[in-house]
C-alpha cells in the first residue's frame, strides 16, 4: 500500500584483492602471494518500511558471504629457530555478515520526535585458513600452517547496538537533543598463530592453559550519552547556526571499543602476561562548538 511496502535486493560480484594483502612483502618486493584470485561476495536482503504523517519504520534482515579473501600480516617470530620478521600470508578466508537492523522514528508533536534503532548481528569467520609464513626480505618458506578460527567472530565491531534519542525543534528555531546508545558483543583482533595444532605442541588435552591460548577475548558491554543544543538566524539573505554538542556526557573511559592480540608467539603462561592484548578506548568526555 501507500503506506506499507517490502523491498529486497540480491547481489553477487567479485573485487580484485587489497594491494596490501596482495604481495609477500610489499615493503620490499612484487612477489604476488601464490594462487592469488578476486574476492568473491554473495548479499542479500529484505526491508518492510512503514510510511505514516506520525511514524516511520524499517525493518531489515541481510546475509552476506565473502569467499577467496587473502590476508597479509608482518610481525617478529619469537620461534627459536627463527628469531626473524616473517610475513603471515592467509588465504581461502571465507567470512559471513548477517543479522536484523530495525530503526523507528515517531512524531510525537510537532516540535518533538523520539528516534531509536537496534541492529543485532553476527558476524563470523566460516572456513580455516590456510598460512603460508614467509622470512621477510628473502621470501623463503619457513613454515605452513591451517588456522583453526571457524565460527570466530569478526573483531573491532559491536555486533549488536542500539539507540534512542529525543529531539525538540522549537518554532523559533533552537533545538535540542540527547541520545544514549548501548554496545555490546565486541571482539579484539586474534593472533592467528595462536589457533594452530603447532602453539599447542607439548600440552596435554586438559591443560588449562590451552583454553588461555586458543579463546577469542571479547570485551564488556558499554554504554554512551550524548546531547546537543543549537539554534539558527537568518539576517537578510544569510544563515548563522550554532550549536554545542557534548559527546560520552557521563565521561565513560573504560568504554573498550576494539584492540589486538600482540602477533609474536605466545603459548606459555610466561609470554601471555609478556605481550597482553593492546585495546583501544573511546574518547572521554567531549565538547564541540561549531
Amino acid at each position: 500500500t501507500g503506506r506499507h511496502f517490502i523491498d529486497a535486493n540480491v547481489a553477487y560480484l567479485t573485487r580484485a584483492p587489497f594491494f596490501r594483502n596482495s604481495y609477500i612483502s610489499p615493503r620490499t618486493s612484487n612477489f604476488t602471494i601464490p594462487g592469488l584470485t578476486n574476492e568473491r561476495i554473495a548479499s542479500a536482503d529484505i526491508n518492510y518500511n512503514l510510511r505514516s504523517p506520525y511514524i516511520k519504520a524499517r525493518l531489515s534482515a541481510y546475509y552476506t558471504k565473502f569467499m577467496d579473501q587473502t590476508e597479509l600480516k608482518t610481525f617478529y617470530y619469537e620461534s627459536a629457530d627463527l628469531r626473524t620478521f616473517v610475513n603471515y600470508m592467509m588465504t581461502n578466508i571465507e567470512k559471513v555478515h548477517k543479522g536484523l537492523e530495525l530503526g523507528v522514528e515517531l512524531k510525537v508533536t510537532s516540535t518533538i520526535t523520539l528516534d531509536a534503532a537496534a541492529g543485532l548481528g553476527t558476524y563470523q569467520y566460516k572456513s580455516r585458513p590456510n598460512v603460508t609464513i614467509t622470512q621477510d626480505n628473502i621470501g623463503t618458506i619457513v613454515g605452513e600452517r591451517v588456522i583453526y578460527i571457524k565460527n570466530f567472530y569478526i573483531p573491532s565491531t559491536p555486533q549488536t547496538a542500539a539507540m534512542f534519542a529525543f529531539k525538540y525543534a522549537s518554532p523559533k528555531y533552537w533545538f535540542f537533543d540527547a541520545s544514549v546508545s548501548y554496545f555490546d558483543d565486541i571482539y579484539i583482533d586474534f593472533a592467528p598463530e595462536r589457533r594452530t595444532p603447532e602453539a599447542l605442541s607439548g600440552l596435554e588435552p586438559n591443560d588449562p592453559l590451552r583454553k588461555k591460548i586458543t579463546d577469542q577475548t571479547g570485551l564488556p558491554s558499554a554504554y554512551l550519552v550524548d546531547a546537543s543544543i543549537g539554534k539558527s538566524w537568518r539576517i537578510k539573505k544569510y544563515y548563522i547556526n550554532l550549536n554545542f554538542q557534548v559527546t560520552n556526557i557521563l565521561d565513560n573511559t573504560d568504554f573498550k571499543t576494539g584492540g589486538y592480540e600482540q602477533l609474536r608467539n605466545v603459548n606459555t603462561e610466561e609470554s601471555l602476561s609478556k605481550y597482553p592484548p593492546r585495546n583501544y578506548y573511546s574518547f572521554g568526555r567531549t565538547y564541540y562548538l561549531n
